[in-house]
């Protein structure tokens, strides 16, 4: 992938993480002290353009697990050189495995393009 579809990916997770904190997705975890203190955390993802800054991420800092459950998602599952280009903008794109439900459902296979934030399931 080169760096602007590498940029586009981050500001896409970066996205998909604040839409998580806004939803209270990690309310049981005990990350945010405060409500304030959860929408400056949403705010500042808004902004985010680099990896490493992603990383920085309150929800990762609180909990180590998730941060390596995130890193193998994208990393280990990551095969953009694989997953044939986006049909609508033509951009690289990654393919996940994931267990979306209990270990005897069939797993979902997801091509999702950063870009245009398409989603095909197979």
């Amino acid at each position: 992938m080169n760096t602007t579809n590498n940029s586009s990916f981050v500001s896409y997770e970066a996205n998909c993480l604040k839409l998580q904190i806004d939803c209270g997705c990690f309310d049981n975890m005990q990350i945010f002290s405060s409500e304030e203190e959860k929408i400056n955390e949403s705010s500042r993802l808004l902004q985010i353009s680099n990896v490493s800054s992603y990383y920085d991420c309150k929800v990762f800092a609180e909990n180590a697990k998730l941060k390596e459950m995130v890193l193998k998602k994208l990393s280990g599952k990551n095969e953009a050189n694989t997953a044939p280009p986006c049909p609508r903008c033509g951009s690289d794109r990654y393919s996940i495995s994931a267990q979306r439900r209990s270990a005897d459902e069939p797993m979902n296979h997801e091509i999702h393009c950063p870009t245009c934030n398409n989603i095909e399931f197979k």
